[in-house]
């Protein structure tokens, strides 16, 4: 036994140097990979081949680390605390107690984990064509080399938001399988997609925005259409602003808003809006074909409702009796610093409140 244990010190002295083409035995063992799982692997073999020995120790190496090597004698082993979707390469030497040794290689790809908690974030074209869950709990794609999501379509749910930002997108092609649900607490689930100036459709992701609460298109001034889009009946924010459009009837079903921004968009007037019956924060700015805000009739807030008005610098707007109804049923909300937030300015016309609740609507 005490010449056993000399040949196998010399044998973890010189192993870690030998290669397939010192590897002399005519014995050898077969490895065989048994199963694998995202974070561990187990491994079986045989017994060396040609040798009469009834006495063989191993020792396992993995990506060039020692695993085992105390006069380990069983032929099985289990590796744990592995990385996911990651290749690994290993060997195990033998040594019996005749002195004959020698070593077989094997390799492993731990498997992928389709599910990410918690917020992912993509920050260029090779992280989006190495991209293979199928959940995130929140997803954020920003880098101005990303032009092609096609490789996000084994994505199918989102749990809580998804932020496209400062990309070179022309569409969103491959978001096209993206869910949520609509259950979530707070201002959950949310769309952002703002700072794309090459972004033209974003049709793709219509599945997901039919359940959020805050959608944001803000900055991505190719887009000249909302096309198929379906929003929730209630939403908390909407926010559009520096697009295309020349029209709203994409948000016929919306019914309530707390805060609605329309901002530098080629609308004329508010068509589209038919539905709407309540918003707590409206502003509407900076749109230089609006002329007037008829098109939401039934925009009337309850009455003694609290209303913060922004409607600024819209150079040809004259006629705000769209909104008459509004402004006779709403309170307009006092700020301590800034007092009452009602303001209109710089546009065609300028009426006061109390213009806008009688005769005074239009110029």
């Amino acid at each position: 036994m005490k010449y056993l244990r000399l040949l196998f010190g010399l044998f973890l002295l010189f192993s870690c140097a030998s290669d397939d083409d010192n590897n002399n035995s005519s014995s050898v063992i077969k490895i065989s990979v048994d199963e694998v799982s995202k974070n561990g692997a187990s491994i079986s073999w045989t017994v060396p081949t040609n040798i009469t020995s009834q006495s063989v120790i191993y020792k396992i190496t993995l990506d060039n680390k020692v695993i085992v090597d105390n006069n380990y004698r069983s032929r099985q082993f289990t590796f744990t605390k592995l990385q996911e979707n990651k290749l690994y390469s290993g060997s195990i030497f033998w040594l019996d107690d005749n002195g004959e040794e020698g070593f077989s290689d094997f390799s492993f790809t731990t498997e992928k984990d389709p599910i990410f908690l918690g917020e992912l974030i993509l920050n260029n074209q090779s992280e989006v064509d190495n991209f293979y869950y199928t959940n995130v709990t929140a997803l954020v794609i920003d880098g101005k080399d990303i032009t092609d999501l096609s490789k996000l379509e084994t994505l199918e749910f989102v749990e809580r938001y998804v932020i496209i930002k400062n990309t070179s997108l022309k569409s969103l092609n491959g978001l096209h399988n993206v869910k949520t649900r609509d259950d979530l607490f707070g201002h959950l689930p949310t769309l952002e997609i703002s700072e794309n100036n090459g972004l033209e459709d974003f049709s793709a992701i219509t599945g997901f925005a039919k359940k959020v609460i805050d959608l944001s298109l803000v900055n991505n001034p190719k887009i000249s259409s909302l096309g198929s889009l379906e929003i929730k009946e209630n939403l908390n924010i909407l926010s559009l602003i520096n697009l295309s459009i020349n029209n709203l009837r994409a948000l016929s079903n919306l019914k309530s808003a707390n805060f609605l921004r329309l901002q530098n968009l080629k609308i004329d007037n508010l068509d589209g809006l038919d539905s709407i019956e309540k918003v707590f924060d409206l502003n509407i700015s900076n749109n230089p074909n609006l002329q007037s805000l008829n098109g939401a009739v039934k925009l009337q807030n309850k009455r003694g409702e609290t209303l913060r008005l922004f409607i600024l610098k819209n150079q040809v707007l004259s006629d705000f009796c769209g909104i008459k109804e509004l402004m006779n049923n709403a309170h307009i909300f006092e700020d301590d610093l800034e007092g009452r937030l009602f303001w209109i300015r710089d546009n065609l016309y300028n009426p006061t409140e109390e213009e806008i609740k009688r005769e005074g609507c239009t110029q």
